[in-house]
């Protein structure tokens, strides 16, 4: 899974849990539920300030938004393996 569809996934449980719909939430942010739902599924990226405002929205802690460290250190060394391959 990639980073932003974990984000937009937490996202989304984050919002669902607290009862909101997507409309809803997209209200509280000044954005459109079409904004909303290019979020849950990593579509769209968002900016740090509005990262921020979500997180604080949904009660939830910004670095639990992000990855196991493990996956990333997996990834980043597929990646590394692919460079020295070429």
């Amino acid at each position: 899974m990639s980073t932003d569809n974990f984000m937009g996934d937490k996202i989304k449980r984050g919002r669902i849990d607290k009862g909101y719909s997507q409309q809803q939430f997209a209200d509280m942010l000044d954005l459109s539920r079409a904004s909303i739902h290019n979020i849950e599924t990593g579509r769209h990226n968002h900016t740090l300030k509005m990262f921020y405002i979500i997180c604080c929205i949904l009660q939830i802690q910004p670095n639990d938004m992000f990855p196991d460290i493990k996956n990333i250190e997996l990834k980043i060394s597929g990646i590394n393996r692919k460079i020295q391959e070429s």
